[in-house]
């Protein structure tokens, strides 16, 4: 089975407090994975659901009350990956070059 060689990183900013926060909501094996949780992430927003909302995005900025603040963005960033491979054996025996 091949391996992945890009990971899809979904972001979401928001402005609040005059102050710009961004942060990774998760990192996805594929585009498409990271588009239907966006989406999924961007209905509950418009619901306002709180608890849904904290649920799918823990670092969500919130307000002075504990509310998540509306009009976030959500945007994807693909970044090369390559993982370790997982060697036997002792740690002691890896050499840096």
């Amino acid at each position: 089975m091949a391996t992945a060689t890009t990971r899809t990183i979904l972001f979401s900013t928001v402005r609040a407090a005059s102050k710009v926060h961004t942060h990774a909501v998760a990192v996805f094996v594929s585009d498409r994975e990271a588009r239907a949780y966006g989406a999924l992430l961007r209905l509950v927003h418009q619901s306002a659901q709180k608890e849904a909302i904290l649920s799918l995005d823990p670092a969500a900025t919130c307000d002075d009350t504990g509310t998540p603040v509306t009009g976030v963005k959500l945007t994807m960033a693909t970044v090369p990956y390559k993982p370790v491979p997982e060697l036997d054996g002792d740690d002691d025996t890896i050499t840096e070059s």
